[in-house]
């Protein structure tokens, strides 16, 4: 037997630009897949359910869940979430006031959620992901763009990403792939990302403009975003003068050993590169004259010549971030 049509009170069927429009005031079910051209799919005052294959220009409704493949231009939810768990593909995707969930695999140009977006994988493409907070969980992660109010929390995930920027950013171990710009006021742990540039270094190194560069990824620069917020786990961690203490104690031992393996670098690296490490290091190691310390840099220079160039590199950046930027 046939499925039954039911036509509920007060539902709408307009023509917009030669496709047909449905607006309801309740919860809307799309089974799918549907026959002809779909303009909008609208929910005033509900949610509206993915089911089967669609394909419309846009989704309308206070919430939105999609089980089954969609494929639209726009998908906005005002008031509620969104929720992902079967395949979308849309050029733009807002919920105004609530929070994204991805389980599913998606590509858009934009993503952007007024609360929390969480990624729980498998796939993400986007042009750019925005929210207060953003988390990935798992997956393979490829955008242009990543910006948060708040807070991101880079986890488990394989990334390919140009810009990633937000007041607090913490790393998972276990993180992988490349950002190139990883801009945020908090200190980041050790991790395995490739890049991971300041803006500011990024800028020099490559000779872009930061502010074009940014404005064509469509994220905002670092200073228009919101306060710090601490991490879960920094909250629950040392004390204040816990923390400053292990703090001089890691940067008395990181100049010592800079100031030994200053050397090392003219072993692997042009002089034009060498040049501004040179300069930083100068003052110092000029001050420290006087103490005729015997400095054996045959064991680093071994070990030095071992590495590939964008390795020596990313020493390089990270001994000069830590001892320019701790005098």
């Amino acid at each position: 037997m046939a499925n039954t049509l039911h036509i509920p009170e007060g539902l709408t069927l307009t023509a917009e630009n030669g496709k047909v429009a449905l607006i309801t005031q309740g919860d809307v079910v799309v089974e799918g897949p549907l026959h002809g051209d779909i303009s909008r799919v609208e929910s005033i005052n509900g949610t509206i359910t993915v089911r089967g294959p669609v394909s419309a220009d846009r989704i309308v409704a206070q919430a939105v869940r999609i089980e089954g493949h969609l494929k639209c231009q726009e998908l906005l939810a005002h008031t509620g979430s969104i929720q992902m768990r079967g395949l979308l593909e849309a050029e733009s995707v807002l919920a105004t006031l609530g929070d994204i969930v991805v389980r599913g695999p998606t590509r858009v140009g934009t993503l952007r959620a007024g609360g929390t977006l969480r990624v729980d994988g498998p796939r993400v493409e986007a042009r750019l992901l925005q929210a207060d907070i953003v988390r990935f969980r798992g997956g393979t992660i490829k955008a242009r763009g990543i910006e948060a109010q708040r807070r991101i929390d880079l986890g488990p995930c394989a990334f390919t990403v140009e810009v990633c920027i937000a007041p607090q950013v913490d790393v998972d171990p276990k993180a992988a792939g490349r950002i190139n710009v990883l801009e945020s006021r908090n200190v980041l742990a050790n991790n395995a990302l490739k890049g991971r540039f300041r803006l500011q270094e990024y800028a020099e190194f490559t000779g872009v403009d930061p502010q074009a560069f940014l404005r064509e990824r469509e994220v905002r620069p670092l200073s228009d975003l919101g306060a710090q917020q601490p991490s879960e786990r920094e909250a629950a961690g040392s004390s204040p003068s816990e923390t400053k203490q292990k703090l001089n104690q890691s940067t008395e031992t990181l100049g010592r050993f800079i100031q030994k393996s200053v050397n090392v670098f003219a072993t692997c690296i042009s002089t034009n590169t060498l040049m501004r490490p040179h300069l930083i290091f100068k003052r110092y190691k000029d001050a420290n004259t006087h103490t005729k310390e015997r400095r054996d840099c045959s064991e680093p220079s071994k070990m030095f010549r071992t590495f590939r160039k964008h390795e020596a590199m990313q020493v390089i950046k990270t001994w000069c971030n830590s001892w320019s930027t701790s005098h």
